[in-house]
């Protein structure tokens, strides 16, 4: 993660909106705003990536953090991608959401990259093949930045 900076996490519930967390409560939705032209300020030439996780599997979640990525790029906040945040288990990523995410964070103007990406499984070909498929595809949609977790389960949170 040398090349960009995640400004915020885990910001959404499964398809339920914003969690309700310390800076929500006390500072409001507009936190998240807040957040990244106070990043911008402290270091102009950082890039700046929202961060989120299960979005390739919950399309509720996914299309809600597009409409508040499409939000803060519409109110002109200095944002400069989508880091997803990738923890499989069991269920390979549907073929095709990956492209489609990064096209439609592309149109907005917005790089994407997979900032967390570990699949556990009790099957080592099929992780073999989930970790292939998402590379793969990863790649084909022009997403160059991916880091990984636990290669074994010694070093697993799982």
């Amino acid at each position: 993660m040398d090349r960009w900076d995640v400004v915020t996490e885990a910001i959404m519930t499964k398809g339920g909106g914003l969690q309700e967390n310390d800076f929500h409560t006390a500072l409001g939705p507009g936190y998240i705003s807040d957040a990244f032209h106070i990043a911008r300020a402290a270091d102009p030439r950082a890039k700046l990536f929202i961060n989120e996780n299960l979005v390739e599997s919950l399309p509720g979640k996914r299309q809600e953090l597009y409409d508040l990525v499409a939000g803060l790029v519409g109110d002109g906040v200095p944002i400069d991608g989508v880091a997803l945040q990738m923890h499989i288990t069991e269920v390979p990523v549907v073929p095709g959401v990956i492209a489609e995410m990064a096209d439609s964070y592309n149109a907005l103007g917005l790089e994407v990259a997979i900032a967390e990406m570990d699949v556990h499984t009790l099957n080592a070909t099929l992780e073999t093949q989930i970790y292939g498929d998402v590379v793969d595809e990863a790649l084909r949609a022009g997403i160059t930045d991916i880091s990984f977790w636990g290669f074994t389960d010694r070093h697993a949170y799982t």
